[in-house]
């Protein structure tokens, strides 16, 4: 009965939550609107004035360090093991004296935490949006320690930290309310349980996987004008040309003939993915080339590609690629059989080969000389004459018949 009731209450909780709260779809509006009844307003802020955001789960430490370039916000992330966690898994891989062997099917063991660096935009813009002015869908009041258990506090999923103009808030994460993505929290400071809508936890929970930008850029093809490629001491402008429904490569001289060769490789190049990201280039690792965007207007952006080539010593070593764009802002490492086509192919870009229209103007411009001499004409037919096999009256001129 005691279940049942304590239930209700979660119950009724939900209720008022979802019929009091609305969250607006864009995040910068909410410190403007007057709060619903049983808001509360936990902290006030503006995502430019978070200077770090830190949630600390059962095994990771996970941080969003907000930084700022020519380019806008962005976020540096790390993952990081937790000492106590680290500690524990260690105990546990020490035999004891008086263990015995398991039965059955060994018990898996969770995946160590190995740290992790790496950057975020999008991701973590939107997780800024959230927590830069936080409102709770209700406070619970205080709760006492018989009854943290029904709140997920006994045995808290993590602690969060946003620091906001200098001033840190901290929350500890209890269990979600049924039925919803909500979440019981306890300001550390007040000791009183809120409930709020608490995406951010399992974002943050999620790690580099879920939080690390994704994408070379952040504009679209649609939105560059040019590109100017690089490798070595050559250079070659491509243009943008064609109408709105068939858009394609061209060169400035001539942008009624589509480039194929250089749109196929441009489209190579935007298949690159970061696959890890990297505070320094491995050493060895040389630029191969560089393409830099540009819109109607200016710049826009620009990626780097390097190859490490493998020790010619070692028969099993490969070359490994890495890239930099203005949106990874690191190093990343990136997949090995698009970056390899596009560095092996990159010569013919610049040089203007574009497949076979190209072929047909330099066959067209070639010296007569090379051309190849006439065909010899077909010589008559030999048709077999008496003495094409000797006599043999055994063998009838008539053909054998296979029965």
């Amino acid at each position: 009965m005691k279940q049942l009731k304590r239930l209700a209450v979660h119950i009724v909780l939900l209720l008022i939550a979802a019929g009091w709260a609305f969250v607006e779809s864009d995040p910068s509006k909410d410190d403007a609107k007057p709060l619903e009844p049983g808001e509360v307003q936990l902290w006030k802020g503006k995502p430019e004035q978070v200077s770090l955001v830190r949630y600390v789960a059962k095994r990771k430490i996970v941080t969003l360090e907000q930084k700022k370039d020519a380019e806008g916000a962005y976020f540096l992330g790390k993952i990081e093991p937790v000492v106590e966690a680290k500690a524990d898994e260690a105990a546990e891989e020490k035999p004891k004296a008086d263990d015995k062997k398991p039965k059955g099917h060994p018990v898996s063991k969770p995946k160590p935490v190995e740290p992790v660096t790496f950057v975020s935009v999008r991701n973590g813009k939107k997780i800024i949006d959230k927590l830069a002015s936080l409102r709770a869908k209700l406070s619970v009041g205080e709760v006492s320690p018989e009854r943290e258990e029904e709140f997920g506090l006994d045995k808290p999923e993590g602690t969060l930290t946003v620091t906001v103009a200098g001033k840190s808030h901290e929350l500890v994460v209890g269990k979600a309310t049924p039925g919803s993505g909500n979440r019981y929290v306890r300001d550390s400071a007040t000791k009183r349980v809120f409930v709020i809508e608490a995406s951010f936890v399992r974002d943050l929970g999620g790690g580099a996987t879920r939080l690390r930008e994704s994408a070379m850029h952040g504009w679209k093809t649609t939105d560059v004008a040019s590109a100017t490629i690089k490798a070595g001491d050559q250079q070659r402008v491509i243009v943008r040309a064609g109408t709105e429904g068939r858009r394609f490569w061209a060169d400035p001289s001539d942008k009624d003939r589509n480039d194929e060769t250089a749109g196929n490789w441009l489209s190579k190049l935007d298949r690159l993915r970061p696959n890890g990201y990297l505070e320094a280039l491995p050493d060895g690792a040389k630029q191969v080339l560089r393409v830099d965007y540009s819109s109607e207007k200016n710049a826009i952006g620009f990626v780097e590609i390097f190859k490490q080539s493998a020790d010619p010593a070692d028969a099993k070593a490969k070359d490994v690629y890495f890239a930099k764009s203005e949106q990874t802002r690191l190093y990343v490492k990136v997949g090995k059989t698009f970056a390899e086509q596009v560095a092996d192919d990159v010569v013919s870009v610049l040089s203007g080969d574009s497949g076979p229209a190209a072929s047909a103007s330099a066959a067209a411009s070639a010296p007569a000389a090379s051309a190849a001499p006439p065909a010899a004409p077909l010589a008559p037919p030999v048709v077999p004459g008496p003495s094409a096999r000797p006599a043999n009256p055994s063998h009838p001129s008539t053909p054998h018949k296979h029965h």
